[in-house]
């Protein structure tokens, strides 16, 4: 699921968020926790290839989601949907 550098932050969540709905048949929108949840439950996507702790990753998430940068383009891309 590669991404061009360049591309903002608000083009690569949602490239994730398109990506992950066409592989899972599922929507989460833009929670990042809720698609972590799936994705570890599931392992759709073979999510879990080198993660041992699911604890772990889900701070991984929650720090990501906790940058401003972050917080703006979900805002952004919820008032452009």
């Amino acid at each position: 699921m590669g991404m061009p550098r360049e591309w903002t932050v608000s083009q690569r969540i949602e490239y994730g968020r398109e990506y992950l709905t066409r592989i899972t048949r599922q929507n989460y929108g833009y929670d990042a926790l809720a698609w972590h949840k799936y994705l570890w439950e599931t392992n759709a996507g073979d999510y879990r290839w080198a993660r041992r702790s699911e604890a772990k990753w889900a701070r991984q998430v929650e720090a990501a989601i906790a940058r401003e940068e972050w917080q703006q383009a979900v805002r952004e891309l919820k008032g452009s949907a």
